[in-house]
């Protein structure tokens, strides 16, 4: 199974990426477009698209690429304040975009049980508690607590993600 992981450059998403290649999923593809992420935060076997959610032609042809049958979304603007003072810019990513993604999505074939509406800053918070099940995933990341709900088999060891800490 290829996942896409959209923001995957960035805090949330590359931990995401660990938690994946951890969990023994061979192919993890990142679209990312670099404006909050880096691509240093990325292991080298990961294959890093840079580019906008979107832009419907280059996520159809990343999909159909790589084969793509689950995308974790984690591309999305976070600051509070950013979003008071560009409401509509913040729309604009968030759901606008996130909408042209999930079009995109259905249009190239990603199965409905493995699109993945993944949140992050809300999220946050130290834990030790581990759930990996088929319906959850949950990582310490340092200061932050990954969740992705799915429907499918994304389970397996967080060991990576609980011991990395790349971004300070």
């Amino acid at each position: 199974m290829a996942v896409l992981v959209t923001g995957g450059a960035g805090y949330i998403g590359s931990h995401m990426v660990l938690a994946l290649l951890d969990a023994g999923h061979e192919e993890v593809v990142v679209l990312d477009d670099l404006s909050t992420g880096f691509d240093w935060a990325l292991p080298p076997e990961v294959k890093l698209v840079v580019g906008d959610i979107a832009d419907q032609g280059l996520v159809t042809q990343t999909i159909l690429q790589h084969r793509v049958d689950a995308i974790a979304h984690f591309a999305a603007k976070i600051v509070v304040p950013d979003s008071v003072s560009d409401p509509l810019g913040y729309y604009l990513n968030n759901t606008v975009k996130s909408r042209a993604l999930l079009e995109t999505a259905v249009a190239a074939g990603v199965p409905a049980s493995f699109r993945i509406a993944a949140h992050s800053a809300s999220v946050t918070g130290c834990t030790d508690r581990r759930e990996l099940r088929t319906s959850t995933i949950s990582a310490n990341c340092g200061s932050a607590l990954i969740s992705a709900s799915v429907t499918g088999r994304l389970s397996g060891s967080t060991a990576r993600t609980s011991t990395h800490s790349h971004f300070g």
